[in-house]
């Protein structure tokens, strides 16, 4: 897009920027945004026309856009100051214009205004110029020679000295501005080999300071790592500066850069070598007094220009990552798996005040308040307090209990565990979470809070706010203030403008693709959804309560303010749901040329957009449907049949010129037609029943526990003592956590005096040893993606004759199979079909998973036992192609006879009671997937290495999800680059007939970090 101030544009200065992106992408891009597209409008539905891009490098973009606009505004504003300046001198300025539009940051931008006399920060170069001071200074940068000081002296320059320092200003200024001198600096902060010398600023001087124990003094105890840290500016890690320079506001550090000392003679020789050019030589004299101003330039500007570039530019990257790091976790909080339909009761815990609590509806209204004391539960009044609360828990049949995580949590959790074993809830079975309160005070007190729970008293709005979060936490903190969310890393030092620019990019993200009912939703977070803002929701909510609900999407249309542009932004995002219409409804005003707007539109319950709507048309009624035939399951299932069928889907996209990535992204919705929640594949709460302690810590405990905060430097793990343990990014090895995700961790060092827990990843989670437990236990902590441990107690082969091998038939040695599990067998194998086309004869593996997961020798069914998962899958590599086998044989074979005739399983999974499960899992057992054939002569054969762990026979399998909005989801966070996924979607593994089956070798993917399930953002 051509640029109105500027000679780039901003397609060139993107594709400068982000490296990741092609020059055709950046453009595209450009284009999108200069139409004013919201970042979820291109992310869901122009990502056919940018070729694919991640939400993360979109949000880059779009700030890297706001960028290039603001320079392009600077720029026009020095130009057009240059140029009244400079009026009849259009020679003069031609050269600083263009320098101008050439510049790419905002630096530049104030470097050539400095040049031109538009701007300056060297105001003693200005008064230099006024009393006359040029002349002399160019003189002697002309000639070399030195003047009379005598002949300047003035009332602003008095003595000699003084005129002196004048004219060094100038000639630094002048040769400061040169391209030489400029070039030269840029180069010198390349090298980034600047030492930084960080020390503790003396307090002992404020006795009332030293003497006391307030919070302050403590505080320094935070900066002791950098009492005595020296390192060079390239090794210094960004949360290290922002350290540093929050020690520095505090008074508790100061630093100081040394910079070489080769820089300084490197300068004043180029500032010499430029005087010399042209001239006659000149005495020593003189060379000796320009050395010395030469000098003086260095250590008045060069030093100081570097100094602060050097801490400037780290700085800068530094909140750079600090910004991107808070948008990861607030995005991962935004989309914690919510507790939908039960009843929650909020504690804000407290000791003098007492605890209060609140309990909640499962749609979030407030049912009663109340406090209990942390006190001597024998205590009469106490045990009335108590008694009032489990009657209402028992009433409301509330099981649920989310505790904030402040003051007191760790007493209250403790009394609710010890209320629990003794059965006091009874006959509920109550189980509890904790839950952060940051912000939840300034919340209870705000104008949102008295919006909010109008009438209430503010000090249990905190609990209720609580409760909420686990309800529906993207409802919840979108009420919050971003810098007390208590996420990511110094996010309190980063400006409120910034900070609050991504704060609102993450919401308009996170609530766009999650959805919103627009006949029920709130204002708040109706005003995040894309294309509209505070007033446009507001007007919404105005005409929902003044004509009653809305039937369809083209209703928003008859709002002022809501025109095209911003209907075509908003509605693929708004979901309303035909079956909570009321018939009932009051049209109101609503003239009769108006009706057309009252039709119900079955479509307008998904993400698909109404420009795609006349696809959809074609496509039902090439099926011989409707849209309304869409609230009926069996009309989906057909949708859905027909798109499985690869043949059939690709002749119709032939025969109506509509691309392939349309069709499946309609199929996708019209398959999770009702229940396209993207958060029910992300992290849920977790809830316990007992606590632990600090004091029962001890070196060596494994435990499990919840991360609470993600940081560049590492993770912080709440294990349930009311202190976040420290989780090493050394430890974590590059996998990706995120918020809320539970993990396997063992205490490493704990630190008393100063209340701190310093963790690893346990080596359980790591494969050194089988993690032996109890079913009861993996009935607790056995969430999606929980490591568990088997031993390949046997392989086997069974022929599958042009048909599936079912593994559960041919692995229950002759436990007869019942009618329901027969006629399931018998669906999977004909969904199998419809999947993956006809089959070769092939032979197909079972591996059977022993342990605390299942009987010996026998199947485990998890789905039945558990309830979590209708498989468990194996970690391997990527599948070889036949060719690449001996190529990439390092490493010994199996060599074991039990082995020898291990077949694989692929990475695609069959249909398990009509859903697909995941893509990017491995099917191992409870499936009922033996073996698959391929498509056409695509055949493969998967290589996994066998490591020493397995070869003494142990594996490690993990939960998978099984349905089909899970298995998409799936799909789209596989680790691997979308043409190796692509590539992926067409290999369907067989194990074929012959005299020697290919030896297989596992292979854990994850040799440094823990093996869980990491969800990532779904589109």
């Amino acid at each position: 897009m051509a640029t109105k101030n500027v000679n780039w544009t901003y397609g060139e200065f993107l594709s400068d920027n982000v490296p990741e992106l092609k020059a055709w992408q950046c453009q595209e891009l450009v284009k999108l945004m200069h139409e004013q597209n919201t970042l979820p409008f291109i992310a869901r539905y122009r990502q056919q026309k940018i070729g694919n891009v991640d939400v993360s490098v979109l949000r880059q973009c779009f700030m890297l856009y706001e960028k290039a606009k603001k320079i392009d505004k600077t720029v026009g504003s020095a130009v057009k100051s240059l140029q009244e300046k400079h009026k009849g001198d259009e020679v003069s300025s031609t050269s600083l214009i263009d320098e101008l539009k050439s510049a790419k940051s905002i630096e530049d931008v104030n470097l050539v205004k400095s040049k031109c006399g538009i701007y300056s920060k060297l105001t003693s170069y200005e008064r230099a110029i006024e009393a006359g001071l040029k002349k002399p200074a160019i003189f002697i940068m002309n000639s070399g020679k030195p003047v009379d000081l005598l002949k300047y002296i003035s009332s602003n320059f008095p003595n000699k000295l003084s005129v002196k320092e004048g004219i060094i200003d100038i000639i630094a200024k002048e040769i400061w501005m040169q391209d030489e001198t400029q070039n030269f600096i840029k180069e010198l902060l390349s090298q980034k080999d600047a030492n930084v010398q960080v020390e503790v600023k003396r307090v002992a001087k404020r006795r009332s300071v030293v003497n006391s124990k307030d919070a302050k003094m403590k505080n320094s105890e935070n900066f002791a790592a950098y009492f005595d840290f020296c390192k060079y500016l390239k090794a210094i890690k960004a949360h290290q500066i922002l350290a540093i320079n929050r020690g520095v506001s505090c008074a508790f550090l100061k630093k100081i850069i040394t910079l070489p000392l080769k820089w300084k003679s490197q300068f004043v020789t180029v500032c010499q070598e430029k005087l010399r050019k042209g001239k006659k030589a000149i005495s020593e004299i003189e060379r000796n007094a320009i050395e010395k101003c030469f000098n003086e330039i260095a250590d008045k500007y060069l030093c100081r220009c570097l100094w602060y570039s050097a801490l400037n530019n780290a700085t800068k990257v530094a909140e750079m990552e600090a910004l991107e790091c808070f948008s990861r976790n607030l995005k991962d909080m935004l989309l914690v798996k919510p507790l939908k339909g039960c009843s929650i009761l909020g504690i804000d815990p407290g000791f003098a005040a007492g605890c209060k609590y609140a309990m909640i509806s499962s749609t979030g209204d407030v049912i009663d308040t109340g406090k209990i004391f942390l006190r001597n539960p024998s205590q009469k009044e106490d045990q009335v307090l108590m008694k009032r609360l489990c009657d209402l828990m028992v009433q409301a049949k509330c099981e649920n209990i989310a505790i904030g995580n402040g003051t007191g949590s760790q007493q209250t959790q403790q009394l609710i565990s010890d209320l629990i074993k003794s059965n006091f809830f009874a006959p509920l079975s109550v189980k509890f979470c904790i839950v952060s309160e940051a912000g939840s005070s300034r919340y209870s007190i705000s104008k949102v809070g008295c919006d909010d729970l109008p009438g209430l008293d503010p000090i249990y709005r905190s609990a209720v706010s609580i409760a909420r979060r686990v309800l529906d936490p993207l409802s919840e903190y979108i009420k919050i203030d971003p810098k007390h969310v208590g996420i990511g890393m110094y996010q309190h030092d980063l400006a409120k403008t910034e900070l609050t620019a991504v704060r609102d990019s993450v919401f308009e993200e996170c609530v766009s693709f999650v959805g919103v009912n627009l006949n029920t939703c709130s204002s708040q977070l109706l005003q995040h959804v894309s294309g509209l803002g505070k007033q446009k929701a507001e007007a919404i909510i105005k005409h929902r309560a003044k004509l009653g609900q809305f039937r369809n999407r083209k209703q928003l249309l008859q709002i002022n303010g809501i025109g095209q542009h911003v209907y075509k932004m908003c509605c693929g995002f708004l979901r309303i749901y035909a079956a909570e219409l009321n018939e009932q409804r009051q049209i109101g005003t609503l003239k009769r040329k108006d009706s057309k707007y009252m039709d119900v539109d079955a479509l307008d319950a998904t993400s698909i957009h109404p420009e795609t709507y006349e696809i959809v048309d074609k496509l039902l009624n090439h099926l011989k449907l409707d849209r309304m035939d869409l609230l009926r399951s069996e009309a989906r299932d057909v949708v859905v049949r027909f798109g499985k069928n690869g043949e059939n889907l690709a002749k119709f996209s032939d025969n109506y010129h509509i691309d392939m990535d349309t069709l499946n992204f309609i199929i996708s919705n019209i398959e999770k037609y009702g229940n396209d929640d993207i958060r029910d594949d992300f992290n849920g709460w977790t809830f316990v029943e007992s606590v632990n302690t600090f004091d029962s810590l001890s070196i060596g405990s494994i435990l499990i526990g919840t991360v609470r905060n993600i940081a560049p430097f590492g993770a912080f793990v709440d294990i349930g003592v009311g202190v976040d343990g420290m989780l090493n990014s050394n430890a974590i090895g590059g996998i990706p956590l995120h918020i809320n995700q539970q993990i396997r961790v063992s205490v490493s060092k704990i630190d008393e005096e100063r209340n701190r827990i310093k963790q690893s990843v346990s080596q359980s989670v790591f494969g050194a040893k089988r993690f032996d437990t109890s079913v009861e236990t993996v009935q607790r902590v056995g969430f999606d993606g929980t490591a568990v441990w088997g031993r390949l107690n046997r392989s086997d082969e069974q022929p599958s004759d042009r048909r599936l091998t079912n593994v559960e038939q041919h692995s229950h040695d002759g436990v007869p199979l019942s009618e329901k599990s027969q006629h399931q067998q018998r669906e999977r194998q004909v969904a199998a079909r419809q999947v993956f086309g006809p089959f070769e004869h092939h032979f197909g593996a079972t591996l059977v998973v022993q342990s605390h997961l299942g009987q010996p020798d026998r199947l485990f069914p998890v789905a039945e036992r558990l309830q979590i998962a209708t498989s468990v899958h194996l970690l391997v590599d990527q599948a070889q192609k036949p060719d690449a086998v001996e190529q990439t044989s390092g490493g010994d074979p199996i060599g074991r006879d039990e082995l020898d005739r291990a077949a694989t399983v692929g990475r695609r999974m069959a249909v398990v009671g009509g859903q697909q499960a995941s893509l990017e899992t491995v099917f191992v057992v409870g499936v009922g997937v033996g073996g698959i054939g391929g498509f056409g002569q695509q055949q493969f054969h998967r290589r996994v290495r066998l490591t020493e762990q397995h070869q003494r026979g142990d594996v490690v399998a993990r939960l998978a999800p099984t349905s089909g909005a899970q298995a998409q989801a799936a799909a789209q966070r596989s680790p691997f680059d979308s043409s190796e996924l692509a590539r992926r979607e067409q290999i369907v593994e067989t194990v074929r007939q012959s005299d020697r089956l290919v030896r297989q070798r596992f292979e854990r993917v994850l040799d440094d970090g823990p093996e869980i399930h990491f969800p990532r953002f779904a589109q």
